[in-house]
C-alpha cells in the first residue's frame, strides 16, 4: 500500500465527486488512473497502427513521419478512430482529428437513456427510423466523431455500420460526472449536421429537458421544459415526449 499527498481543495473536489457517485474517494481516483492508463495504452496502439499504415503506403520508413505525424501532436483519422479506440472499453470521442476520453453515466442516467430509447423505439420504426444508444457514432465533421446518449437514425439500414447515416434527434444527459463536458460545443457540432433537427438536453439531477430545435429557416431555437405533464413535439418521429416518460421511475 502506498500513500501520495493531495491538495485540500483537490481531496474536498474528490469528496463531493465522489458522494454523488456513491463511492469512496479512494475508489474514485483509482478508476480514474486506471481509464487514464487505458487511453494512453489505446494512443499507443493507435499510433502504432499508423506505422504500419505509414509503411505499407510508402514502402519505405522516410514516409512514416509524415503518415503519423509529429510526436505529442497525434492526430487519427475517421477510420483509423473507428479502428481503434471505438472497440476500447471506456468511452472516447474523436474531436478534431484528437481523441477524448469521455466519463461514464451512473444509474440514474442509464435510467433516463433507457427510458427515453425506448420511446423512441416504438415512434421510429413506422417511419423508418431506429433508435440507438451510447455506441452509435455520429460523425459532425471531416475529423470529428460524438457519441450522444441517444440517437435517432432515419437513413439506410445497416446492421454493420458503426455511424449513423442520417441522425435526425440527439439527446445528451447532463449529470455531475460529465458536467465539466463543454455542451455548447457539442451543440454546435449536432447542429452543424444537416439531417440533425433536434438536439434534447436532459438534465438528471433536476427536473429539466433543454429542447434545441432547427426552424425551417436554418436557425436553432431553445426551449426548457420542467413540467413533467408538457409534450416535447418531435416532428421526425410524429410524436412526442414528456418528462413523466424521460423521468420514468425516478423521484425527481
Amino acid at each position: 500500500m502506498h500513500k501520495i499527498e493531495i491538495s485540500d481543495a483537490t481531496y474536498e473536489t474528490a469528496t463531493r465527486i465522489a458522494a454523488l457517485d456513491d463511492i469512496d474517494v479512494q475508489t474514485l481516483i483509482e478508476s480514474l488512473v486506471l481509464r487514464h492508463s487505458e487511453y494512453i495504452d489505446i494512443l499507443q496502439k493507435a499510433s502504432s497502427e499508423k506505422r504500419r499504415f505509414g509503411l505499407e503506403q510508402h514502402g519505405e520508413s522516410e514516409g512514416v513521419d509524415e503518415a503519423i505525424g509529429a510526436p505529442g501532436n497525434e492526430k487519427l483519422t475517421i477510420d483509423e478512430f473507428l479502428k481503434t479506440v471505438a472497440q476500447a472499453e471506456g468511452r472516447y470521442e474523436l474531436v478534431g482529428g484528437a481523441v477524448q476520453p469521455v466519463a461514464r453515466g451512473r444509474q440514474r442516467d442509464n435510467i433516463i437513456r433507457s427510458n427515453v430509447l425506448a420511446a423512441f423505439v416504438v415512434s421510429g420504426k413506422p417511419r423508418g427510423c431506429r433508435a440507438t444508444s451510447i455506441n452509435t457514432a455520429v460523425q459532425t465533421g471531416p475529423d470529428t466523431i460524438r457519441y450522444p446518449d441517444v440517437v435517432v437514425d432515419c437513413g439506410p439500414r445497416d446492421a454493420a455500420a458503426m455511424t449513423a447515416s442520417k441522425p435526425t434527434i440527439v439527446v445528451e444527459v447532463s449529470s455531475p460526472s460529465n458536467d465539466a463536458v463543454d455542451f455548447g460545443a457539442r451543440l454546435r457540432d449536432y447542429q452543424a449536421v444537416e439531417s440533425i433537427d433536434t438536439v434534447l438536453l436532459i438534465d438528471s439531477e433536476i427536473a429539466l429537458t433543454k429542447v434545441y430545435r432547427r426552424q425551417q429557416d436554418g436557425a436553432w431555437s431553445e426551449e426548457s421544459i420542467e413540467e413533467f405533464d408538457v409534450p416535447v413535439p418531435l416532428p421526425s418521429l410524429a410524436t412526442s415526449i414528456t418528462l413523466n416518460e424521460i423521468y420514468d421511475t425516478l423521484h425527481m
